[in-house]
């Protein structure tokens, strides 16, 4: 089993990004921006290698953000610019592999619809690994049932010890009173999902706590706002309790989520990603 110390600093090693502010004490994990939507401008739907053309960069910089163009760490002169280059073209042609489009390597319109929608802050590849791509099969060669799985977890598989399954959360000081009791409802039955399938117990705290919960809310300054608390607060506690993304789009662990859209109940592959990393049920 991993050590606390251990696990805690490999979460630490990677943003959660959310209506909420999350951390695991007491190696705390604060989030420093939202739940995010992206606004990209309509000239760019059908650019491909070669073009030039403006706001390019800003694609660049979202694929970059979400670890499709690490190569750009050490070439920041053709992050910056608005040229579609090779580079650009391998980051696109595995983003659309990742969300089942068709790989092309061009920013078609299906593409450009997928990269503004909200999505969560922790990118979906980190140190040149994809999440959601590690396939578990069930029943062997020879079985005719296969049940394929497309969870995913942390480099290193971080977990909370098995000498810790009861986890306390408290509310930070910064809430608005006329928040905090919505804000206590949704988090109480976002903790229960994961309750449910798992052997964790949840409770809050007047002192000192595992988890600490922020609140933000309306115009996030990004060109759109996003209002799914709970949608969010069950997809980072995901997050906390050592999920990464899954490549099911039905999943809460999905990255992203279509506008005005709730997604507040686990699917199969939540349970069984959050099984496999702790064990089933006596």
């Amino acid at each position: 089993m991993t050590n606390p110390k251990e696990a805690a600093s490999l979460l630490q090693m990677t943003p959660f990004i959310s209506l909420f502010l999350l951390a695991i004490f007491p190696y705390p994990i604060v989030s420093s921006k939202y739940f995010q939507s992206f606004d990209f401008p309509q000239q760019l739907d059908g650019c491909h290698k070669g073009q030039t053309v403006k706001s390019i960069h800003e694609i660049k910089q979202y694929l970059r953000k979400f670890g499709y163009l690490d190569v750009y760490n050490n070439h920041t002169e053709h992050e910056d610019n608005d040229e579609f280059d090779d580079i650009l073209e391998s980051g696109i042609r595995t983003y659309q592999f990742n969300y089942h489009l068709k790989a092309t390597g061009k920013l078609d319109a299906q593409t450009v619809k997928q990269t503004r929608l909200p999505r969560c802050g922790v990118p979906d590849i980190v140190n040149g690994k994809r999440s959601g791509k590690k396939k578990h099969t069930k029943g062997g060669k020879s079985s005719s049932v296969h049940n394929v799985s497309h969870y995913s977890f942390f480099q290193g598989s971080p977990r909370w010890p098995s000498s810790k399954p009861h986890l306390t959360y408290q509310f930070s000081s910064t809430i608005p009173v006329t928040d905090l009791k919505t804000l206590k409802t949704v988090s109480s039955r976002a903790f229960a999902r994961w309750a449910e399938v798992s052997h964790f117990t949840f409770s809050e705290a007047t002192d000192e706590a595992d988890i600490v919960i922020g609140f933000y809310s309306g115009d996030h300054g990004d060109g759109s706002s996003f209002d799914g608390p709970e949608t969010v607060a069950v997809h980072e506690i995901g997050h906390l309790l050592g999920l990464e993304h899954s490549s099911e789009p039905k999943a809460i662990m999905y990255p992203t989520i279509l506008f005005g859209s709730l997604k507040r109940q686990l699917h199969g592959d939540d349970v069984q990603g959050i099984r496999s990393l702790y064990g089933h049920l006596a």
